[in-house]
Formats: C-alpha cells, structure tokens, sequence
C-alpha cells in the first residue's frame, strides 16, 4: 500500500492561521524546545484544569490491567468529548515515575504522587479535566475507508 503523505499536527497553543503555518514550518532551537517542555506544562494545563485525575491500580506492570485502563480511558474520553468539555493526558507523570525506576533514581516524583494516591495503588495514565477555553480549528481527517485494514 502506497505511504500517505503525513499532516503536521497543528502546534499546542497556537491559535493563529499565520502562527500555526510558521510553526510547521520554522525549525526550533533545541533550548526553545526544552523550554518549552518545561514551561508548557506549567503555564497551561495547570491553571487552566478544572480537575485533575488518574487511572489507578495495585499492579502496573500488569499488561491486562494496563488494557482495562486504555478502554476505560477512550469510553470516558468519548463521553466527556461528546458533552462538550475535554479531558487531556498527563502522561509526564507515569513516565517520570517510570524513568526513576529504570534508572534507579531517588523516587522524588514517585513518592509525591504515591502521597495523593490511596495506598498501594499507581497511576498508569493522569489528566487533566477542563471546559474548553476558546474554539479550535478542526483538524484533517481522511475518511474511514482510507486507514481500516482490510
């Protein structure tokens, strides 16, 4: 099967037709990118939440475990979209706890959210819960036709 060309994922924040084109397009320094990474997270999803939730159990390197909650997320994720609010990923936090595990690294993130959460239990996937703010533009979609596998 011929490769489809790839559309760029519109850049987060972005709400200008001009900014949104020249994000595409413009290459980023790299200590851009990392500030990014850094101050995106802080100046938007946190005071903009209305809640903030996670996807818990006692096993997370259980792949069963790990399948419920991917079902469980896309059936409240489709519920809440079609209300008319959003829910977004936080998946900086999983992955930290993870990384200082794999790295034998002190566990500073593991210990603070091990403190919000009942005991015994471990985030597999956080979010964050919030009305949208403004309008964004639709995205590209291609018809079903195009990516079911036949």
């Amino acid at each position: 099967m011929p490769q489809r060309p790839r559309v760029p994922a519109a850049p987060v924040g972005a709400r200008s037709p001009v900014l949104r084109t020249h994000a595409k397009l413009l290459p980023v320094s790299r200590a851009h990118n990392h500030d990014g990474s850094l101050s995106g997270p802080r100046d938007t999803p946190i005071p903009t939440a209305s809640a903030f939730g996670a996807l818990v159990t006692t096993d997370s390197l259980d792949p069963r475990r790990a399948l419920q909650a991917g079902r469980l997320w896309q059936r409240r994720y489709l519920t809440v979209t079609a209300a008319g609010t959003s829910l977004q990923p936080l998946c900086q936090i999983p992955q930290r706890i993870d990384r200082e595990q794999s790295a034998g690294r002190p566990a500073d993130i593991g210990i603070t959210v091990a403190a919000l959460l009942p005991t015994g239990q471990h985030p597999l996937m956080t979010f964050r819960d919030r009305a949208p703010h403004h309008h964004r533009p639709a995205q590209p979609r291609r018809p079903a036709d195009d990516v079911l596998l036949r």
